[in-house]
């Protein structure tokens, strides 16, 4: 099924994401440190835009349309996934931030949101998502 392997591709990336901040952590050279911290910020806006994807894919299945990430946001919640959705917009405010405005002060702005907050609620939405799934072939 399409959703499946979007569902699965957004996993993927979380591995991905979850590497870059291990590497980012680990990492003592500077040099190296600057690359990792993009790293971050690409594996960040790659897993999102899976995520609000995957969200789509399982509202067609479910017979809803979502159009956007902030329609992926009220889906969720009307459907239980998340408790609440402001952790999520801020997500969404950062990524777009990081799509179209990008630097240094960016970076340094996103990184602490990344590490300590996006990266857990997005494996959050990727359990839950596995799980509805799981509920509906059941």
């Amino acid at each position: 099924m399409a959703e499946r392997i979007r569902l699965e591709e957004f996993g993927k990336q979380l591995a991905s994401l979850d590497r870059s901040l291990r590497l980012l952590a680990e990492e003592e050279d500077a040099e190296k440190r600057l690359s990792f911290r993009s790293a971050v910020v690409a594996d960040f806006q790659l897993a999102f835009e899976l995520c609000w994807k995957a969200c789509q894919e399982l509202a067609k299945f479910e017979e809803t349309v979502v159009r956007k990430p902030k329609e992926s946001v009220t889906f969720l919640k009307e459907t239980g996934l998340i408790q609440s959705t402001d952790l999520f917009e801020a997500m969404i405010d950062s990524r777009n931030r990081s799509t179209h405005i990008y630097g240094q002060d960016m970076v340094d702005s996103m990184l602490p949101y990344i590490k300590e907050d996006f990266a857990q609620l997005l494996h959050e939405i990727h359990y839950a998502l596995l799980r509805r799934y799981s509920e509906k072939r059941a």
